[in-house]
């Protein structure tokens, strides 16, 4: 995928004195998608085309026509929240965010690294199940704007053509956050 991402790195000063936002969802305008929750934002390039909030909702397992009050409820409710899914059709390529809810022990023992290489075998055996061959998964730290995060890397061949796909996550509050492209 092309683009800029940016995780909003901020120093230790400027960390202490400003309030963490809200929970919040981000929001696409035009090729930009921005979460100030998160404190990430990108710019795709303009052959991606963004969900809109009804296919978010949708996405979310919830129908309404609109972003209204009692979607909101559930999304800030739910375990786990599909914020953003942008694809490029004719490329064959996506991004997407998702957040998952934590409970208090698992924010105290979260180790995300741990988290990520534990998937390892699920993510192998669910692509071989789908016709996928040459599955390689692996850990990794990923770059992105200067600040390492802890990814995985995941390479196989669907019907002879290659897939790549890169997942990193990071904790947020009472989320982890995980954005797959």
């Amino acid at each position: 995928v092309r683009g800029d991402i940016t995780s909003g790195n901020k120093s230790e000063t400027e960390k202490e004195t400003e309030k963490e936002p809200e929970f919040s969802l981000g929001k696409a305008t035009n090729n930009t998608y921005k979460n100030d929750f998160l404190g990430i934002s990108c710019t795709l390039p303009s052959e991606f085309v963004f969900y809109t909030d009804k296919q978010m909702l949708e996405l979310n397992n919830i129908v309404s026509d609109v972003m209204d009050e009692e979607a909101a409820e559930k999304l800030k409710n739910a375990n786990i929240i599909y914020d953003m899914y942008a694809v490029n059709q004719a490329a064959g390529e996506s991004v997407n965010i998702n957040l998952e809810k934590l409970n208090a022990a698992q924010i105290i023992t979260l180790d995300i690294k741990k988290t990520l290489e534990a998937q390892i075998n699920t993510i192998t055996s669910s692509f071989k199940n789908m016709g996928y061959t040459d599955i390689n998964v692996a850990y990794k730290k990923t770059a992105i704007d200067g600040k390492e995060f802890d990814s995985l890397a995941i390479s196989a061949k669907v019907q002879g053509i290659p897939y790549y796909s890169t997942v990193f996550s990071f904790r947020k509050g009472n989320y982890l956050a995980s954005v797959t492209f």
